[in-house]
């Protein structure tokens, strides 16, 4: 079986020593050692940004994938019943690879991530050779991702080589041997929200897209980011219009679009537009709206104030008569705005809360804390100590604790417990009596803290519960659940493995099936696969007796994991019920869905997907257009 040829490197280095140069298999053993495309997959490559070396890598990726479905025929010749269930797993395997090639949903899935990868980089060669190995096949996000990041030549060459035109229209078009290419989704709505004006006018004028309820919210994306060329040609060429627009232009401090669209197509909204504007620190714009009749609220000083915008906040003071409130301080010191929070304190009447002094000392700005010590009487509460433990603040916390009699909860060692800050931790346990609850040991064990987990396991007597373990196990921190398994007598619950292997945490599943007596349940399969943990679905079917439910196929539909519905469906027989048609279509997941009817449209339980098909332009296209329609009562076919 011929590998591919050996990488440039690996022969360089073969030729550079004499006593190795004539020895072929020495360049192609260190190749397959560095050879990392091995473990891509062709979308993967499809996106790699090296602009020259993406459609080598591609070829490679495809090669090694031409070799693995050699091997898996072979394996399967050699091997027609297993013996171990080592074998079970490495048969199981090589059907899923076959079926993988075989299955022509799976291969569009294929060809449709890989060439709107191709095209979000604008890689017309690696497209072209997609087009060329995957005869047959249809074209969707690339059209989209070719849009969205401004690729014009991708677009005229998708459009050359279009079958029809557009796929509203009926037969005909240009060339009737070239591509299927669906225009008429959402990459004008993309062109236009990332600002790449010529093809927003390239698509208006060879694709005709109607009108859809998206483009005011490109008029708004385009105003909220100063685009007034595309503001200009949306609302004249297109006749988009939207309130928001200008609050938006506003927010932005995007004068000149705020005054073409006031002068040109309605007349804002000056108080959103003047309280935005302020919070933002856009001055130009408040003097403007200041003269064209705008007017603000007190939340105008109060984000000025909370955002660091003196300037405004004096501006605001001298001009307006809104004023603010307490929230203005409140922000400013949780913000640490120092000079603002001096200022309002000199200049205005309205003072602060004790929400001052907890979010300051909760963000360890220990310089305000002390400031409103000596200026303020508001004080705190026990949230500023506990909030300044939390975070690891244990200048502030030491402060605190001496010139303030508010003191803490349990919260603050809980808290420095479970965001691994020992010292503070340490700190209570010498200078504090509040202590701590079952919480902290949890918390620490299920951020992977172990160094806290031991320390207060040595110093504290609250200890952890079951929770400990299974939230280990469950965000995969092996070393803590092997020391509590080893050290702590409350062990876990079933709920470790089942959420372990939703997790992805093969190597924590396996270790709990040898060394721990809980098991699992049917979620543990159930939630891998809804997640798209391939690996841990097989080894679950094999080394395992709970199996799973239809939620998993369910699950994976909705995730768009194709590989787990493939296997399930080889493997298992729990099938799927009428949740995974709604799931696939509510993530247009349209390669999933087509194949959910393929082999399972006995489940298809009449649900009005075309409610759930709303805005996935793809999806309810295919929809309209399938026997799908034949299947529904004529009462709900609310297509047209």
């Amino acid at each position: 079986m011929k590998l591919p040829a050996p990488l440039t490197s690996a022969i360089v280095v073969s030729r550079s020593h004499l006593d190795i140069a004539a020895l072929p298999h020495i360049a192609e053993t260190i190749s397959a050692f560095l050879d990392c495309s091995v473990h891509w997959s062709l979308p993967a490559a499809c996106g790699f940004a090296f602009q020259d070396g993406a459609l080598r890598l591609v070829q490679r990726v495809t090669a090694h994938q031409a070799i693995d479905d050699r091997r898996s025929e072979e394996f399967l010749h050699q091997h027609p019943k297993f013996r171990t269930s080592k074998s079970k797993i490495q048969r199981s395997e090589a059907i899923l690879v076959l079926r993988q090639k075989e299955d022509p949903f799976y291969r569009q899935k294929l060809f449709t991530l890989g060439m709107a990868r191709a095209a979000a980089r604008g890689d017309l060669s690696v497209m072209q050779w997609l087009v060329r190995e995957f005869p047959g096949c249809y074209v969707t996000l690339a059209v989209e991702e070719a849009a969205k990041h401004g690729h014009l030549k991708v677009l005229q060459w998708l459009h050359r080589n279009s079958r029809v035109g557009h796929i509203r229209d009926e037969g005909g078009g240009r060339n009737d041997t070239g591509l299927d290419v669906f225009w008429g989704a959402k990459e004008l709505f993309y062109a236009g929200l990332n600002g790449h004006l010529r093809v927003v006018q390239w698509l208006q004028e060879h694709t005709n897209p109607t009108p859809t309820h998206m483009f005011f919210v490109t008029l708004e994306e385009a105003a909220k980011n100063g685009d007034l060329p595309m503001v200009k040609w949306l609302c004249n060429v297109r006749g988009e219009w939207s309130p928001y627009a200008g609050i938006l232009a506003a927010s932005g401090g995007h004068l000149d679009v705020l005054k073409w669209l006031k002068n040109n197509i309605f007349s804002s909204s000056p108080s959103a537009s003047m309280d935005d504007a302020a919070a933002n620190g856009h001055l130009h714009v408040l003097k403007w709206l200041q003269v064209n009749s705008g007017y603000a609220t007190h939340a105008a000083m109060n984000k000025a104030a909370g955002n660091g915008h003196l300037e405004i906040v004096k501006w605001l003071q001298n001009t307006r008569r809104e004023g603010c409130t307490t929230v203005a301080m409140d922000r400013a010191a949780a913000n640490g705005y120092f000079d603002i929070v001096k200022w309002l304190h000199s200049n205005r009447t309205e003072g602060c809360t004790k929400a001052a002094m907890d979010e300051a000392a909760t963000h360890g700005l220990l310089n305000i804390v002390q400031w409103l010590q000596i200026h303020r009487k508001e004080g705190c509460t026990m949230r500023a100590m506990d909030g300044a433990a939390m975070n690891g603040h244990l200048e502030v916390v030491q402060w605190l604790h001496q010139n303030r009699k508010e003191g803490c909860t349990t919260a603050a060692m809980d808290g420095a417990a479970r965001a691994n800050h020992l010292k503070v931790v340490e700190w209570l346990q010498t200078n504090r009596k509040e202590g701590c609850t079952l919480a902290a040991m949890n918390l620490a064990a299920r951020n992977g803290h172990l160094e806290v987990v031991q320390w207060l396991h040595r110093y504290r007597t609250e200890g952890c519960t079951t929770d400990a373990m299974d939230q280990g196990a469950a965000h995969g921190h092996l070393h803590v659940v092997q020391w509590l398994h080893k050290n702590r007598k409350e062990g876990c619950t079933f709920n470790a493995m089942d959420r372990a292997a939703g997790a992805g945490h093969l190597d924590v599943v396996q270790w709990l099936h040898e060394n721990r007596t809980e098991g699992c349940t049917k979620a543990a399969m159930d939630n891998a696969a809804a997640r798209g943990h391939l690996k841990v679905v097989q080894w679950l079917h094999t080394k395992r007796v709970e199996g799973c439910t239809s939620a998993a196929m369910d699950g994976a539909a909705e995730g768009g994991h194709f590989e787990v519905l493939l296997f399930l469906h080889i493997e298992r027989s729990e099938g799927c019920t009428s949740k995974a048609f709604v799931n696939a279509t509510t993530a247009d997941e349209l390669e999933i869905l087509q194949w959910l009817f393929e082999h399972y449209r006995d489940q298809f339980g009449h649900d009005r997907l075309q409610l759930f098909a709303l805005g996935k332009f793809y999806t309810l296209q295919w929809l309209k257009h399938e026997s799908i329609l034949e299947d529904l009562p004529e009462s709900e076919r609310h297509f047209e």
